[in-house]
């Protein structure tokens, strides 16, 4: 009986052993090497877009800086997006910027000009949101869209925590408290 324990503790360690050899390759994360933006808020500007202001015809200002914070890139598109109750509209500010940092100054005329959805300040709602990044154009050709079309994040959580660069920045639509 002592053997057959013997016997069956020698094949389980071996089978163990063998199981450990090669996963088959599956286990191997396919990761490709990539750029990532820089986009600050601009201090002296406005923090949010002031609905309050935007409704008795005061023009408000914000302000951000686009630079480059990892990667091998040689050119970006600063890209916007508008999130309201009819969902998100993506639109270019600027396509080909090689220059960094670049500085961009908007106030809601440029917003209305920018998006379809924003035709007079009537369009603009508490809740809704601007977000600022970039599209990136890398050396070997390759374009990174740190948002997808729809606004959603092409990052992941190693990306979002860091805390050497931003890689978007929101203003939302509120009112001053």
């Amino acid at each position: 009986m002592k053997n057959i324990q013997y016997l069956f503790a020698f094949l389980t360690i071996g089978w163990l052993a063998i199981s450990c050899d090669n996963d088959g390759g599956d286990s191997k994360i396919d990761l490709e090497i990539g750029a990532v933006p820089d986009v600050k808020k601009i201090a002296s500007t406005d923090a949010f877009i002031n609905l309050i202001a935007i409704g008795e015809g005061e023009e408000i200002n914000f302000g951000f800086t686009i630079n480059k914070a990892l990667g091998d890139v040689t050119s970006m598109d600063v890209v916007l997006f508008y999130t309201n109750s009819e969902g998100t509209t993506k639109a270019t500010l600027e396509s080909g910027v090689t220059t960094f940092p670049k500085s961009y100054t908007l106030n809601q005329d440029d917003l209305m000009d920018l998006f379809e959805s924003l035709n007079s300040p009537d369009d603009f709602s508490l809740g809704d949101k601007l977000m600022v990044t970039a599209d990136l154009h890398l050396t070997d050709g390759r374009v990174l869209k740190i948002l997808n079309d729809d606004g959603t994040a092409n990052y992941g959580q190693d990306i979002l925590n860091s805390t050497r660069f931003n890689v978007t920045q929101t203003y939302n639509v509120s009112c001053p408290s």
